[in-house]
């Protein structure tokens, strides 16, 4: 396997991870506040 395609790969996942995790967190507080 090729190791470069494996750290884009994480990369991806960390940005992609940064506003999901941002979105949730601003759902989840809306559920509870509202």
């Amino acid at each position: 396997m090729d190791k470069r395609q494996d750290t884009k790969t994480i990369e991806l996942c960390c940005l992609l991870a940064v506003p999901v995790s941002l979105l949730l967190t601003v759902v989840f507080a809306g559920m509870v506040l509202g």
